[in-house]
């Protein structure tokens, strides 16, 4: 599909759901239902969800998994945080990662890149942890089984460089490789 085509498809789901208050109601329970099963079996690793339904465009919700307590959020500004935000198409029934986090990285790495911070993904990637793409999911339970597989498997890499909560900084390299080629 191309890029124009994706802005037609977005146009014309908008279109129904402005004018159709049944349907922007059901779209709003669906998320209720996906929020609330969400936060009555938080991930390991997750504190807490943020995220409202939002009417601006009912079809298209975030919901993100944040792994910090609120008092433990650096400069108590959220976007600081250890984060997975998802983008949830409600009508597709598909669900994408929108954003997520950044983690200090250690001492010694941000001397030799000139870098303070990478992003979880960058983390993921140099450490081989599979990142989530587009996916198409059948049932309510089959997203929230989905969301939490994911949030698990990236916090596990996280929690294995920083050395736990509240994940302030990296121990060694992103790349664990590069740990062997400065000790050896």
């Amino acid at each position: 599909m191309t890029t124009f085509e994706k802005i037609l498809s977005d146009n014309e789901k908008y279109n129904k759901c402005a004018n159709n208050y049944e349907l922007a109601s059901s779209l709003k329970d669906d998320y209720t239902e996906i929020y609330t099963k969400l936060r009555d079996n938080l991930p390991k690793y997750a504190d807490h969800l943020l995220g409202a339904f939002s009417s601006f465009c009912p079809f298209l919700q975030h919901i993100t998994i944040e792994a910090l307590k609120p008092e433990d959020l650096p400069n108590n500004i959220s976007q600081n945080g250890i984060f997975i935000s998802f983008k949830i198409d409600l009508m597709s029934h598909t669900i994408e990662v929108g954003d997520n986090g950044h983690i200090y990285l250690s001492r010694e790495e941000q001397k030799a890149t000139y870098l303070a911070m990478t992003n979880i993904k960058k983390l993921c990637k140099a450490r081989k942890v599979k990142w989530h793409r587009k996916y198409t999911y059948k049932s309510i339970e089959d997203l929230i089984k989905h969301i939490t597989a994911f949030y698990e498997r990236v916090m596990g890499c996280v929690e294995e460089y920083t050395g736990g909560y509240p994940y302030k900084q990296g121990n060694g390299w992103t790349d664990p490789q590069m740990n062997k080629e400065m000790i050896g």
